[in-house]
């Protein structure tokens, strides 16, 4: 008897929160991104959380380079978040810091390194370096 007492009460609190979450206010969006999303494919969803010019070109990036490959980002900026989104979906491709095989440069159409020629041109300002 005690112990169903104790399940109503975390149920009637669980049920509480809830409602609270679902009824609070719109924080950041979230909630036209939650309707943006509801039924659309996977493949949708990656493009409109990554945006659609840089999913784009994380594909053309998959479909230009070994999978065994190592590379780098330039062009984003510090601490991008796009760069960290970047990484978790191209896997298995490994990001390094040095010593790498390719330069994925998404965002600045003058980026050179020495010893790297372009490979794959996605637009003015989204290529693919190879080393040479």
């Amino acid at each position: 008897m005690f112990f169903q007492k104790i399940l109503k009460i975390c149920f009637i609190v669980w049920i509480v929160l809830w409602a609270v979450f679902f009824l609070r206010e719109n924080k950041d969006g979230e909630y036209r991104d939650f309707f943006n999303l509801f039924g659309k494919s996977l493949e949708d969803k990656r493009a409109y959380l990554l945006g659609k010019d840089f999913y784009n070109f994380l594909n053309a990036c998959k479909e230009n380079v070994p999978s065994k490959a190592t590379y780098k980002f330039a062009g984003l900026g510090p601490f991008a978040i796009e760069e960290v989104r970047g990484i978790y979906y191209l896997a298995p491709l490994k990001a390094v810091e040095e010593n790498y095989d390719y330069i994925f440069v998404y965002g600045s159409g003058n980026f050179t390194e020495e010893g790297f020629d372009r490979l794959f041109e996605f637009n003015d300002k989204a290529y693919i370096l190879k080393r040479t």
